[in-house]
Order: structure tokens, then sequence, then C-alpha cells
């Protein structure tokens, strides 16, 4: 993550604490304006001056390029450090709805980048309210319940943000290892009607705008934006918001 020597030498001299007190310090690289301002019009220009058909142009791996050159020449180690470790527990990826929409991914990373030294409660609260992840694990367009048509929110998230990304499968004592029962069993720390209640809470949120490729396709003319949209209409890089009507109320 771009230490080199020198580093090295002036962490020993300076040692742990004030080499972190520094680096709390650092960050402010901004990879969607990087990205808008720099590699998009410079790899365009090259894509047209190669022949290829400007409606053809896409994102894709774009944000592999801004990743390494953050952490292959930034001064801010630890913090991307530790993004890059966030992102490997907020996990979304490419290989998904996502593939071609690039400055959704950037976004994505920007905010753990820029919540790596915060609170973890926020950061799972942005991580959550991120359309990028609502349409990886498909929260997004998640509407209330209607018994009557057979439909109940959906409850992905609701699994993987117990599992994955909070209190885990099982009850654990302090030092890490598993809490067991009076019969020697492992106890869970919820079932499944924790996930179907847990699941409304994730209901009636959608994307705030229209995305940056519905502008360029007249979305000035389409009015505001509605509950249900599509990714390629979403506005990637803005968080969701809820959309009362399509919200589980009640108790949960």
């Amino acid at each position: 993550f771009g230490v080199d020597f020198e580093t090295i030498e002036q962490t020993a001299q300076i040692g742990f604490s004030r080499w972190l007190d520094s680096q709390f310090s650092i960050g402010g690289f901004d990879f969607l304006k990087h990205h808008d301002d720099t590699l998009r019009p410079a790899v365009y220009t090259q894509y047209i001056a190669d022949g290829e058909i400007a409606e053809d142009f896409g994102t894709y791996g774009f944000h592999r390029y801004l990743w390494w050159e953050s952490a292959l020449q930034g001064n801010d180690l630890l913090r991307d450090r530790i993004a890059f470790s966030l992102s490997e527990i907020f996990v979304i990826s490419y290989k998904s709805s996502l593939s071609d929409y690039s400055e959704g991914l950037i976004d994505y990373y920007q905010m753990l980048y820029d919540g790596a030294f915060g609170n973890y409660r926020d950061l799972l609260f942005n991580v959550t309210m991120h359309p990028a992840m609502g349409f990886y694990l498909s929260h997004i367009n998640n509407p209330k319940a209607n018994p009557s048509l057979n439909r109940f929110p959906d409850e992905n998230y609701a699994r993987e943000i117990m599992q994955l990304f909070s209190i885990g499968l099982y009850e654990l004592n302090n030092n890490g290892t598993r809490k067991k029962d009076s019969n020697g069993n492992f106890i869970q720390t919820y079932g499944n009607k924790e996930i179907q209640e847990f699941a409304k809470v994730f209901t009636g949120l959608s994307g705030d705008n229209w995305s940056r490729h519905a502008w360029e396709d007249g979305a000035a003319n389409w009015g505001a934006y509605n509950f249900g949209e599509g990714i390629w209409g979403t506005d990637l890089t803005k968080p969701m918001k809820m959309y009362e009507g399509w919200h589980q109320t009640g108790p949960k």
C-alpha cells in the first residue's frame, strides 16, 4: 500500500503512535472527481481515436484504475489500508448488475475511504443507504408486504447485515469463542422470524435522482424520480431515500 523504505525508517524514528496520529489527519483523495475530470475524458478520447463508436463507450473497470492509483501513489497509507479492509467486509462486486456503472462503484469506495476512521454504526448506515449496495444485495425498490399478492419484503439484506456485517450467526464469549447452551449446542443469534421482521425495516428505499445516463437521454423531461426505477436510471452517487408509501409501517 505504498510503503517505501523511507517510511519505514521514519516510523522507526518517531514511533507508532506519532505515525498513526499523522495518518489520521491525511486523506482527501476524491475518486469520483478524478474519474470525471481526468480518467474518463482521457480514456474516452483514446476510445474515439481508435475508431470506436461513441455510443458504445462504457466505464467498465475504471474503479480499479483509481484504486491502484490511490494505493500505490498516495500518502494516506493507513486510510487506504482500512478502506480496503472494509471493502472486504461490506462487499459489492462489478460482477453483478453494477458491471458497467463505475461511478457507483467508485462512489461506494469513496464512502468507505471517507469513513475509514469513523464510527462503525455510521458506516453501517451509509453502506445500507448506498444505492450500489442496494442493487447488489437487493434491498433497493423493496416494497412493503401485500399478502393478497403473496408479496413479502425481500430478506436478502436483512440476512447479510446480521450474518456478515454485524452480530454473526452465533452468540460469542468475550474471547471470541462461541457460547453453548445447557446441551452443548451453539446458541444462534437469530432465527427466521427475526430475519422476516428485520426485512421490514429495509422497505420503501429507492434512488434519489436520475442517473447521468438518464439525463443524457432526456430525463429532464421525465418528471420526478419514482420508486422502482432500474439501475440504468438511478444516480448511484446519491444515498437512497425513503418512499413512505412503499415502506412497511408498524412494529418490527
